[in-house]
């Protein structure tokens, strides 16, 4: 038939293997997609936003860090408990050795029973301040771990809300 000039042109043929496989099918169309989770990231403590560690869109796993506020202001309330911690301990050792010396000149009968008394209630309360500091330094250290924001989930970052240098 036709005797055109595309009449003489050859047709490759290749032949395959017959076989079953799924095809990838794209639908085109108007829609919602809606995540299973979805989840708000607050910073817990205020300071200012050094850096933004994450780009919208990225796979992040739980735990990864998102940002980091600066740590500087959580890690000076840390020294001043440590330090307060520090003091308290030392003062209560001392303390602990004073009552023990005052109890044993109170078996010599060298001393009243109310300097004992009062000895004891100083190490009471000595005793319940370094607890207090010790909450102190645990407190200032979750502060300082609020100051990097941590993914709570496994997922896909949405969008960036805050840059750098914001508070």
């Amino acid at each position: 038939g036709g005797g055109g000039k595309g009449s003489d042109r050859v047709v490759p043929v290749r032949v395959a293997k017959a076989e079953q496989t799924d095809l990838p099918v794209w639908l085109e169309g108007l829609g919602t997609v809606q995540a299973f989770q979805q989840v708000m990231v607050r910073a817990q403590v205020d300071g200012r936003l050094d850096k933004i560690a994450f780009t919208e869109g990225a796979l992040v796993k739980k735990g990864d860090v998102l940002a980091q506020i600066d740590p500087r202001p959580f890690r000076v309330k840390l020294l001043q408990a440590q330090g307060a911690l520090a003091r308290d301990k030392a003062q209560l050792d001392s303390l602990k050795k004073q009552y023990e010396r005052y109890k044993s000149l109170h078996a010599q009968q060298l001393v009243a029973q109310q300097q004992v008394d009062e000895i004891a209630g100083q190490f009471g309360a000595l005793e319940g301040a370094v607890k207090i500091d010790q909450a102190g330094v645990e407190e200032a250290l979750l502060q300082l771990d609020y100051a990097q924001v941590k993914a709570p989930i496994d997922g896909i970052t949405g969008v960036r809300l805050v840059d750098a240098g914001n508070l």
